[in-house]
C-alpha cells in the first residue's frame, strides 16, 4: 500500500503456534514521519482475533482490517491472509478452531433449514 509517501508491505506467519503480521512501513515523502500507531479492526465475520475468523462459508475472505496512524495522517487497508495461518504447524486445525469451526457450520445449517421452511 502506498499513500503520502508511506509505503506498507507486509507478510502473514505463524511461528509456534502464534499468528504474526510482518510489516514494513518506508518513508518515501520528503518530510518526517512521526507519532505511529496502528489498529486492527474487526473483519467481515466480526472477529476481533484473526484465528478466530476462519468459516467455512464461500463468501467469507480471511482479510484483515488495519489502520496506521501518524503524524501526516490515517490510512487505512484490508489484506487477506493465508487460510493457513488458521492450521497448526503440523497441518491439523487446531482443536479451538475446530470446535468454533463446527459450531459457525452448525448455525449457518441450522440458518438455511429456517430460510427453506418460510419459502
Amino acid at each position: 500500500m502506498k499513500g503520502k509517501g508511506l509505503e506498507i508491505s507486509g507478510t502473514f506467519a505463524r511461528r509456534a503456534g502464534v499468528i504474526q503480521m510482518e510489516m514494513t512501513l518506508t518513508n518515501k515523502a520528503m518530510s518526517v514521519m512521526t507519532d505511529f500507531a496502528i489498529q486492527f479492526n474487526r473483519n467481515r465475520s466480526k472477529c476481533s482475533k484473526m484465528a478466530a475468523c476462519f468459516s467455512s462459508h464461500p463468501n467469507v475472505i480471511p482479510s484483515l482490517q488495519v489502520a496506521v496512524k501518524n503524524n501526516i495522517d490515517v490510512f487505512y487497508f484490508s489484506c487477506q491472509y493465508p487460510i493457513s495461518m488458521l492450521f497448526v504447524e503440523d497441518g491439523k486445525m487446531g482443536e479451538y478452531f475446530f470446535a468454533k469451526s463446527l459450531c459457525l457450520v452448525a448455525l449457518l445449517t441450522s440458518a438455511n433449514k429456517e430460510a427453506s421452511l418460510k419459502d
